[in-house]
C-alpha cells in the first residue's frame, strides 16, 4: 500500500461488534483479494503474469 492505494470502512452503528473480531475479517478478505489479482495479473512491461509462469 505504498502506491496510494486507501482502504475505507464505514459503520451505520446499527449493530454492536468487537472491533478486533471485524479487523481480522477485513485482514482476510484483503488478503483473498490480493491473491485473487496476482493470479488474474497479466503480463506487462516485460514483467510476466503468474499465469505466465
Amino acid at each position: 500500500m505504498l502506491d496510494g492505494d486507501v482502504i475505507f470502512a464505514l459503520s451505520t452503528g446499527a449493530k454492536k461488534a468487537d472491533v478486533s473480531i471485524i479487523g481480522a475479517f477485513a485482514a482476510e478478505v484483503m488478503a483473498q483479494a490480493i491473491v485473487q489479482a496476482v493470479k488474474m495479473a497479466k503480463s506487462a512491461g516485460g514483467l510476466p503474469g503468474v499465469g505466465k509462469m
